[in-house]
């Protein structure tokens, strides 16, 4: 400052305008741009001439004190504090997506404890325990069996390997249709996937039987409630080899949209 005190005064002045011009700029952090600021007038006795006497200058530059400049063109917001319009939107869609999902577990709750209270619904199975009992070998005893059963594996995507000919009619697909496929295919929007996730977790964790109402499509698109039962098939030497599902229709849901 007293370097700059000591030169002459139009010196100091050349300065200031290049100061000005340099210090119009900020960073505008909910928008990641930069902008010009509004107009701004500091208090100082030290200023540069905004416009000729007796002629108006709207567009003359702003009165900056040469001490401040630097302030003003270095102020930014920290990275990690900014926010953009495309992550506000991602937080509103992802909002959105787990209030709907918490209506529809809590829907489906409230609908498992009338079916288990409903004694004309069969809400308990005898689940098989190895993949010879879901999916036997003798092609009449399979598809005699009364249970809708499908075997899917224990990890990855869990892609059904094989089902019965109950599960046939209920669902719509050909057991060659859904070999190596995945579950997605029987689900929409308002499948209760936090439902499905939580009996799996629970399978993993030791549990013997999971039960859980959901949403599942057919191959036409018509939905039906799920009363889903799920539980572990291991082999001769008690290891986890795939899961066992056997789904009951508690009621059709009308005028379904076509989703396959």
């Amino acid at each position: 400052a007293m370097t700059l005190l000591r030169r002459p005064l139009s010196t100091l002045r050349s300065y200031i305008i290049i100061i000005q011009e340099q210090s119009h700029y900020l960073i505008i952090s909910n928008r990641q741009r930069i902008e010009k600021p509004p107009p701004h007038t500091p208090t100082s006795h030290f200023q540069t001439p905004t416009h000729v006497p007796g002629k108006a200058n709207p567009s003359s530059p702003p009165r900056i004190h040469p001490t401040n400049s630097t302030h003003h063109s270095t102020m930014s917001i920290p990275a990690d504090q900014q926010t953009t319009p495309i992550k506000k939107y991602q937080f509103v869609r992802r909002l959105k997506s787990r209030l709907a999902r918490r209506r529809i577990r809590k829907e489906d709750e409230k609908i498992l404890r009338a079916a288990r209270d409903d004694a004309t619904i069969q809400t308990e199975f005898d689940l098989p325990k190895t993949v010879k009992d879901a999916l036997p070998d003798d092609a009449e005893k399979k598809n005699n069996d009364g249970r809708a059963i499908v075997v899917t594996e224990c990890t990855g995507t869990f892609n059904m390997i094989g089902c019965n000919k109950a599960w046939e009619n209920l669902c719509g697909y050909a057991e060659c249709e859904i070999q190596g496929k995945d579950s997605s295919i029987l689900q929409g929007p308002e499948t209760n996937y936090d439902g499905l996730r939580d009996a799996v977790s629970r399978l993993f964790e030791g549990e013997q039987q999971a039960t859980v109402v959901t949403t599942n499509y057919r191959k036409d698109g018509s939905r039906f409630k799920n009363l889903l039962t799920l539980g572990p098939l291991r082999d001769d030497n008690g290891k986890l080899t795939h899961f066992v599902a056997i789904l009951k229709n508690i009621g059709d849901v009308k005028d379904a949209p076509k989703y396959h």
